[in-house]
C-alpha cells in the first residue's frame, strides 16, 4: 500500500498510527525511516498515543504532573511494544531487503513501513529518477513477497499539484509505477475546511 501527501501533510503520522494499531492487535512493526531520526519517530509515536503535541515533547514542556505521568506511561508501553525502528539514510534497496530480512530473523514482523519511498536508491542503474523510484517500488513488492509481509510505502506528491486541488495518482512525486505496484493508495489533503481527507 501507499500513503501519499504533501510535505506536512500528515502522512507519516499517519502510518505511525497504523503501524501502533497492529502492534496493539500483536503484529510485529518494521519502521525504516530515511527522513527522521529514530528518536523523533518514537516520539511522534508517544504524542500520537499520549495525546500531548510532539513540539511538547521534544521542548520537555508537559504542563501537568498528569500529562508527565501519562507521557512516561505510554512511553513504555510503546518500548514495550514490537515496534523496531531503523534510521537509514541514502540506502539502496538492497539494503532495505537485508535489513528487513535481519530483522525477521531477531524478531519477526508482519508490517514494514518505509518512510519515504523517493528516498531510496536503485542498485540498478536507470536514466531517470522516475525509473529509480519504480525499480525501488518494484523491489519492495518482491520483498513483501518473500517475507510474506504487508508493506506500506509513504509517498510525497510532486510539486506540479496546486494545493487546493484534489490528488490523484499522477499527483504522486517521480511516479512511474508506483501506483501499478501498489495494491492500494491512499491520497492524503486538506480540505477547504482545513480537515484532512483521504
Amino acid at each position: 500500500a501507499v500513503i501519499a501527501a504533501g510535505t506536512g501533510g500528515g502522512k507519516t503520522t499517519f502510518a505511525l498510527n497504523v503501524a501502533q494499531a497492529a502492534a496493539e492487535a500483536g503484529h510485529g512493526v518494521l519502521i525504516i525511516s530515511m527522513e527522521m531520526r529514530r528518536h523523533e519517530l518514537c516520539d511522534r509515536i508517544v504524542s500520537s498515543v499520549s495525546g500531548v503535541p510532539a513540539e511538547k515533547l521534544l521542548k520537555f514542556e508537559c504542563a501537568s504532573d498528569e500529562e508527565r505521568a501519562q507521557v512516561r506511561q505510554v512511553a513504555s508501553e510503546v518500548e514495550k511494544a514490537p515496534i523496531d525502528v531503523v534510521d537509514a539514510f541514502a540506502v539502496t534497496e538492497s539494503a532495505v531487503a537485508a535489513q528487513c530480512r535481519k530483522a525477521m530473523r531477531k524478531r519477526p514482523f508482519s508490517l514494514l513501513i518505509v518512510d519515504y519511498i523517493q528516498l531510496m536508491k536503485s542498485d540498478r542503474r536507470t536514466s531517470t529518477r522516475s525509473e529509480e523510484v519504480s525499480a525501488c517500488t518494484r523491489a519492495m513488492k518482491l520483498l513483501a513477497n518473500e517475507l510474506d509481509i504487508a508493506v506500506i510505502l509513504i509517498s510525497q506528491f510532486n510539486r506540479s499539484r496546486d494545493q487546493d486541488e484534489v490528488p490523484k495518482l499522477s499527483h504522486l512525486k517521480e511516479s512511474g509505477s508506483i501506483e501499478q505496484d501498489a495494491s492500494t493508495v491512499l491520497l492524503m489533503h486538506e480540505n477547504k475546511d482545513g480537515l484532512t481527507e483521504v
